[in-house]
């Protein structure tokens, strides 16, 4: 038995018009006939939610999970029927109780002892059943002595205890659950973590939207990602995330190589530069020249360059060992740097350079050939140097590539800063910035669980 129905399910919102500001008894006939003319025209909406056919059966922990403004959040509150739909239909089993937006069905005027009677009532029980599970609601809750103060003065974490204390303790039938455990403190968000695992062990169906894939992976049996308000994939919960990361490193590739794109016509163009250097003739010292401070920055892009241009790198390509050029990559990956440099005037033992940088500044690594060990007597004619990252263990995060060619005295003929950007991605929760291959051992008697305890 399928404990909700869901059949070519729309929403849609019709999009702002200028029409309808107008005040006059012909202006509002105008727009009368306009709003019959736009039902039959698509474009004249923002589709929520697009065509959408799904089918949820008993006892089945669900996830849904995309970006947002996939339409998660519309296809939620058409299930626990807070909105109607555009078009199609839905049927639901059984009692419905949804933790969706903060505050929602809360008077803020009166108490969280009040609030709890009137969510009990919309939610089909009688006042007894309320007073049998009144004391679980305020325990489970934790509020205490803040139960009979007004909602309006509770905190948004205060606000999702007693949100979720009412429609976990009302014994649903289909819980659904939308975020709002983000707000929450660790100890709480762990204790409605194991309150959902029972609800799954009892056999209820329960409906989940969030952004921690850790979580679905673990809870969900089955999920569906949203994209542009339509179902793009649904099946096992492990596989759909996949799919989910897969579409937003696509995403990001794009994002992050229009990027480039842009900063590359910005130096084409000189618009990415430093103040003049001293004279060759001067002979500074490298101490001198890295007090300089960067001064261009151009629609806020905080990238500079410099150098006296004896050598100029033209170009850095980020690649994988598949020499598919790229922008972002997962931990543990190889990343090749392709570094393109064009000879002006021939320049004797040049030193090239990299250096990787968190968006906060924090210096990753940096490197260059005369530390490397790396002499090169003389450069003279056009070339591409690589740099090869066999095991790039960085954790998730997007990190600026630093390029340079120097002399040994530290001269710049060539700096670039913030300009190349890459995005590494991963799906593990470690800390810090980057994840060395490890194992963990234990010695002694003990048993440990091959799964997560949600499980």
């Amino acid at each position: 038995m399928d404990s909700v129905q869901i059949d070519e399910v729309s929403k849609y919102y019709r999009k702002y018009s200028k029409l309808k500001s107008f005040q006059t008894i012909k202006s509002a006939f105008v727009r009368d006939l306009w709003n019959k003319k736009s039902l039959k025209n698509r474009d004249n909406f923002f589709y929520a939610l697009k065509d959408v056919s799904l089918n949820i059966g008993q006892g089945t922990t669900f996830g849904i999970i995309g970006a947002n403004g996939a339409g998660k959040s519309t296809l939620l509150k058409i299930i626990a029927g807070l909105t109607m739909p555009s078009q199609g239909w839905i049927k639901t089993n059984g009692r419905i109780s949804a933790l969706i937006e903060l505050g929602t069905g809360f008077h803020p005027e009166i108490s969280g002892r009040e609030n709890i009677f009137v969510n009990g009532i919309m939610l089909g029980l009688t006042k007894k059943q309320i007073r049998e599970k009144y004391d679980e609601i305020v325990e489970f809750s934790e509020l205490g002595e803040f139960i009979d103060n007004p909602i309006k003065t509770y905190s948004s974490g205060m606000l999702m205890r007693l949100g979720f204390s009412v429609a976990v303790n009302v014994d649903p039938d289909i819980l659904i659950i939308d975020e709002v455990l983000a707000v929450g403190d660790i100890s709480f968000s762990r204790k409605c973590l194991e309150r959902i695992s029972n609800f799954k062990a009892r056999g209820k169906t329960i409906v989940l939207v969030t952004h921690d894939l850790g979580m679905v992976n673990n809870i969900c049996n089955e999920a569906i990602l949203l994209d542009k308000g339509m179902i793009i994939e649904r099946g096992e919960s492990y596989k759909v995330v996949d799919s989910y990361m897969s579409l937003v490193l696509k995403k990001e590739e794009e994002n992050i190589k229009d990027q480039q794109k842009k900063l590359s016509e910005l130096i084409k163009e000189g618009e990415v530069q430093k103040a003049e250097l001293p004279s060759l003739e001067e002979k500074p010292e490298a101490e001198e020249l890295v007090t300089f401070e960067p001064v261009q920055k151009k629609d806020q892009i905080n990238a500079t360059r410099w150098g006296s241009k004896e050598i100029e790198i033209e170009s850095v390509v980020f690649k994988n060992l598949h020499e598919d050029e790229r922008f972002t990559f997962v931990c543990g990956e190889a990343m090749i740097a392709e570094i393109r440099y064009k000879v002006n005037e021939p320049v004797s033992e040049p030193v090239f350079g990299v250096g990787i940088f968190r968006p906060d500044g924090v210096n990753v690594y940096g490197s260059n050939t005369r530390i490397e060990d790396i002499w090169i007597n003389k450069v003279e004619r056009d070339g591409i140097l690589r740099i090869v990252f066999e095991e790039l263990t960085l954790l998730a995060g997007q990190y600026y590539f630093d390029v340079a060619v120097h002399s040994m005295t530290g001269h710049p003929y060539d700096y670039q800063s913030k300009i190349h950007t890459f995005r590494m991605n991963t799906n593990f929760t470690d800390v810090g910035v980057f994840r060395p291959p490890h194992t963990w051992e234990f010695s002694g008697n003990f048993e440990m669980n091959k799964s997560s305890p949600l499980g």
